[in-house]
């Protein structure tokens, strides 16, 4: 958020954000001395209302109330949204801003989030800091507590990575001081501390939270997130969030589903089945082989039934694993055997010959993914789409 005592958006009257240098007046940056000797800090004095605030999706605003500054509290240091937590220049800056006692009645107040736990702010940081060297006894703060998202995720978020967030959309959507790539890039460590499954589509949902796409909008900055994206994925540590990937907890896994079995008949319908480990060295091979028991399957008039397991240690790796299978059956059918009838077709063109193409979805093929990340409780169906 901007700080108080920037002058890149200047506030019109209460409630209007004016960019239109040609409307400043005087009175804009009105500022007013704030007497030491007070036991508040005089919030009735200030000119902003909720309306001028950020936007945080996390949040819900309560009102503006007065702290002493040496009862602010940084939350937990590991969750600090920048990776350079100070800015000397902007520290300065805001120190000779806040000298003689000067408030800008314009300004935000403090981001501050209040819990049954505590008390700690979001945002400012620099600004406390500059409060704290310039002797300040109260400041401003608007008073912040969680809010219901109807998401599962974004409201299963502990109190501290909320804050790291909406700290890191207030970074995002400031006007003086814009938040950087590397920024976002704590998201993995909040995903880590949250336990929750490091995927592309989490992730996306925590930039989006963030402020990320504000700060990069998708058109002009595609190549940006999806660095983001690829470093917050970046990972070598094994994930607690995946399972049954060992030989010994597949096996159990299938012998416990009679849906499935390994090269035998379902013990539940007599369906043909078989096994597939994802290995992203063998993915041709091992589309083929699905293929291979797909046409067999087809010749009898019969389904056959697969289940896919990866070896993976991460979730974005099972994930991508998952659906470079898919891509390579549907790259197979389109680039050999659909290129074949496209051929043929040619061929006999005279005689106006139209000869189907064969879609995945109309394949005698019932293909599962074994679970193997948090939250997946039965073997996933993968439903094929018809433009495929």
């Amino acid at each position: 958020m901007t700080s108080p005592f920037s002058f890149d958006i200047i506030r019109g009257s209460i409630g209007e954000s004016v960019f239109n240098p040609n409307h400043i007046t005087k009175n804009m940056y009105k500022k007013i001395k704030i007497d030491q000797d007070r036991n508040d800090f005089p919030c009735d004095q200030l000119r902003v209302e909720e309306s001028d605030g950020p936007d945080y999706p996390l949040f819900s605003f309560k009102g503006f109330e007065s702290r002493p500054v040496y009862d602010l509290k940084a939350p937990p240091s590991k969750n600090t949204p920048r990776k350079s937590e100070l800015i000397q220049e902007k520290f300065e800056s805001l120190v000779a801003s806040t000298m003689n006692f000067l408030w800008l009645v314009f300004g935000w107040p403090i981001s501050v989030f209040t819990s049954v736990d505590g008390e700690w702010y979001f945002d400012h940081r620099h600004l406390v800091r500059a409060l704290n060297e310039n002797g300040w006894r109260h400041a401003p703060i608007a008073l912040y507590e969680r809010k219901l998202t109807g998401n599962v995720i974004l409201d299963s978020l502990s109190d501290a990575t909320a804050m790291t967030l909406m700290g890191m959309r207030a970074n995002a959507t400031d006007n003086s001081e814009n938040a950087k790539v590397a920024d976002f890039y704590h998201i993995q460590q909040c995903m880590i501390d949250d336990n929750i499954p490091l995927t592309k589509s989490n992730i996306k949902l925590l930039l989006e939270a963030s402020g990320a796409y504000l700060r990069f909008p998708k058109k002009g900055h595609k190549g940006t997130i999806g660095g983001i994206i690829n470093k917050i994925l970046d990972t070598k540590q094994k994930s607690s969030r995946v399972f049954n990937t060992t030989p010994e907890e597949i096996k159990g896994w299938i012998i416990s589903n009679p849906r499935f079995n390994k090269n035998k008949v379902s013990d539940l319908d007599g369906v043909m089945c078989y096994h597939k480990i994802l290995d992203e060295g063998f993915y041709y091979r091992y589309a083929n082989d699905v293929l291979k028991w797909t046409w067999q399957a087809c010749i009898r008039g019969e389904v056959v039934r697969v289940c896919a397991s990866s070896k993976a240690i991460c979730e974005h790796q099972i994930e991508a694993e998952r659906q470079e299978m898919i891509d390579t059956i549907e790259d197979i059918l389109n680039n050999t055997i659909n290129w074949y009838i496209s051929y043929a077709e040619n061929m006999f063109k005279s005689l106006g010959l139209k000869l189907p193409k064969i879609k995945m979805n109309q394949l005698p093929l019932e293909l599962y993914w074994v679970p193997q990340i948090e939250g997946e409780d039965e073997a996933i169906r993968v439903v094929f789409p018809e433009t495929i």
